[in-house]
């Protein structure tokens, strides 16, 4: 009885511990506690509006590594490259399927 009962006991908890890791966006809080100037290599961006508990724009970028993996860089909004995003993005109404157009902006040709 007693190893069923742990038994029941590890797969609730198991079970707490997926929904937990899955909760990734907590109404209530920012998700950019920390965010940089620049990004090189940006290959997409999102733009998160001012919600409930977080008074500011947040720019999410993914950028891709020398080894061709991806990570997500939170870019200052109010930095020279945040400022132009946000421009780009306000330019075209916050269209997705536009995006592109933005990400074409930030590089400098060579």
């Amino acid at each position: 009885m007693a190893l069923k009962s742990y038994t029941v006991l590890l797969v609730v908890a198991a079970a707490f511990c997926m929904e937990l890791h899955q909760a990734q966006d907590v109404l209530g809080r920012c998700s950019c506690p920390v965010s940089v100037l620049f990004v090189r290599n940006r290959s997409d961006f999102q733009v998160i509006e001012k919600q409930p508990g977080c008074d500011k724009i947040e720019i999410i970028i993914t950028e891709t590594l020398p080894d061709n993996s991806t990570r997500k860089v939170c870019l200052k909004p109010e930095g020279m490259l945040g400022k132009a995003f946000l421009q780009c993005w306000e330019k075209i109404n916050k269209d997705e399927s536009r995006k592109m157009e933005c990400m074409k902006k930030g590089k400098k040709s060579k």
